[in-house]
């Protein structure tokens, strides 16, 4: 990437070089990168009209959270990662440690809510009709939880930058190409997730198909010597739409 780093140039990089290449692969359809980057562009000026500097997500991995996640990003607005799976009482205490302005969740389809998931009745058409995004944007930063046995509250901020870096560090050792399928059964929610399973294909301009419902086959692994071994082996994933 020759820009500045940040997600709204490896996203435009993409729909320019690759606009019709599939980006991300959900239940039966297939979104190309200049379809992908045209939906998060839009979600970041939908989100860019609401005040509020955080904004938190928690649902299954899908194209709406993958969208929602990178379009907050994108707007400016830091993003929270929250774990689905927590419960109830742990997610709210949560919430509050990190002073959320919005949530979003799977519950609501991924309207933007406020601090305590009541829809905003006007956020729930995003309509930017007119609206130019201001490519100068400072994209906000990503925070999510470390978890022990005993305990999920300690909190890890990463940039944008920092993200984009790793994703760089590990195309020096492992190669990924556009033609590679990339899928792994880390919650997205998680730093390693999050970053290998979404933000390294995408980088590359790889295929990310975060939504299965059912077993498959495993895709092409690359050796940390930079030679393809392709590996097959069965395993139930992790994600659901």
């Amino acid at each position: 990437m020759t820009e500045k780093n940040t997600f709204y140039n490896m996203l435009k990089s993409n729909a320019q070089n690759r606009p019709d290449a599939v980006a991300i692969v959900y239940d039966t359809m297939k979104v190309t990168y200049a379809k992908f980057f045209e939906d998060v562009t839009k979600k970041a000026l939908h989100f860019q009209k609401y005040d509020g500097k955080r904004i938190a997500i928690f649902g299954p991995a899908s194209y709406r959270w993958i969208v929602n996640m990178f379009g907050a990003i994108v707007a400016g607005r830091d993003l929270v990662l929250i774990d689905f799976f927590l419960p109830h009482d742990s997610r709210v205490d949560l919430l509050k440690k990190t002073e959320v302005s919005y949530t979003l969740t799977s519950t609501n389809q991924y309207i933007l809510s406020d601090e305590n998931a009541i829809i905003i009745s006007s956020a729930e058409k995003d309509n930017v009709d007119g609206l130019v995004y201001d490519e100068n944007t400072q994209e906000g930063d990503i925070i999510m939880f470390t978890a022990t046995a005993d305990e999920c509250d300690k909190p890890v901020v990463l940039s944008v930058e920092n993200v984009l870096s790793a994703a760089k560090a590990i195309s020096s050792r492992v190669e990924c190409t556009p033609e590679d399928i990339v899928l792994a059964q880390i919650p997205l929610h998680n730093e390693f997730g999050l970053i290998y399973s979404l933000i390294w294909p995408i980088f590359n301009g790889a295929m990310v198909p975060p939504v299965v419902m059912k077993r498959m086959r495993c895709l092409v692994i690359k050796s940390l010597h930079g030679r393809k071994s392709e590996k097959r082996t069965q395993y139930n994933t992790l994600f659901s739409g």
